[in-house]
């Protein structure tokens, strides 16, 4: 059996931790190394993970000091010596035959370098199914970003639901001054790495939203990076598969509808209007390669108008009012 690295980056989640890599412990792939990295908590997660340590010789704890999750998750690649590396939230948990569903996909091929599944996105009271089609694809190169790049993709921009080759990891750290968006930065150079990619059908993963994380406030300034990422996205996808470039495009849109979603849901507007500016700043520069892409979504070309019109905030409520009233008449017609 090979040896699987599993890297967790560790801020103040003391409440889920020991769900977390009790889920890792319990695999039922156990010849695995667990990196808890520690960032700076100040909390008593830094005390939980050296206690669980205590317990299970194969956990390995990295104290650091506070530096983000990309930090993080650096510091727990340089100490990876798996041949294989994954990785977990600490707040998140998987499925106990995880990694043994994805380690296995390599024997598929000598050319697999990533494997992908599905995985649940946990809120309160519901869930989701995301990054799980039909049936399993064997993606090339070219193939995996087309998937990366589509609305309904089963390979998904995370880095979570997925298991690498270390020796295509170590050639891609993460960028440690980006602060949202990361996964689909360090993801878009690892793709020019590998040969061949696997996604599976099988759903492995639970992706917990709490109300607290970064992903559920308001508009902060750290967000902006999700407009340097996706402008990254359009330079790497248009020097290096210029074809993929209406696809690209189709996908940046909804990162950056979603950041004047934000935006506008803030009640600190006036402090951040610089940051609203220069996304309209993005979009405009943009608007032909949006008005005239086939790939963009019909929702996100209406949200698209009302920005151009400065009528987005209205434009949202009629849309949401149009959606809901279609689940309404599609669930009443049994469609």
């Amino acid at each position: 059996m090979d040896l699987i690295s599993v890297i967790v980056p560790v801020y103040n989640v003391e409440e889920k931790i020991v769900r977390c890599v009790t889920s890792i412990r319990e695999q039922t792939y156990t010849n695995l190394q667990i990196i808890l990295v520690n960032d700076g908590s100040i909390d008593r997660s830094g005390e939980l993970c050296d206690e669980m340590a205590q317990i299970d010789n194969r956990i390995t704890v990295i104290h650091k000091k506070n530096g983000g999750v990309s930090s993080a998750r650096n510091e727990g690649i340089r100490n990876a010596v798996g041949k294989y590396v994954g990785f977990v939230d600490g707040d998140d948990y998987i499925e106990k035959d995880m990694y043994e569903e994805l380690y296995k996909l390599f024997s598929v091929k000598d050319t697999i370098d990533m494997v992908s599944c599905g995985y649940f996105e946990d809120f309160t009271e519901k869930y989701e199914i995301k990054c799980c089609g039909q049936e399993a694809k064997l993606l090339d190169k070219e193939e995996a970003y087309v998937e990366l790049f589509s609305r309904k993709s089963v390979l998904g921009c995370s880095c979570c639901n997925k298991l690498f080759k270390n020796e295509i990891i170590c050639k891609n750290m993460y960028n440690e001054s980006i602060k949202h968006c990361e996964d689909l930065d360090f993801l878009l150079h690892v793709l020019h790495q590998v040969r061949e990619v696997i996604c599976i059908n099988k759903i492995l993963y639970h992706y917990i939203h709490r109300e607290n994380s970064a992903t559920r406030k308001k508009f902060c300034g750290d967000q902006m990076g999700m407009v340097y990422v996706t402008e990254n996205m359009i330079n790497f996808t248009k020097e290096n598969y210029s074809h993929l470039l209406p696809l690209a495009y189709a996908y940046q849109l909804p990162w950056l509808l979603n950041l004047l979603s934000l935006y506008y849901s803030s009640d600190k507007r006036k402090e951040y209007r610089n940051e609203k500016r220069e996304i309209m700043r993005i979009v405009i520069k943009n608007k032909e390669r949006y008005l005239k892409n086939r790939y963009v979504y019909w929702g996100d070309y209406f949200l698209l108008i009302g920005a151009l019109m400065h009528l987005y905030k209205p434009f949202c409520y009629f849309l949401d009012i149009g959606v809901n009233l279609f689940h309404k008449l599609k669930s009443m017609l049994k469609i």
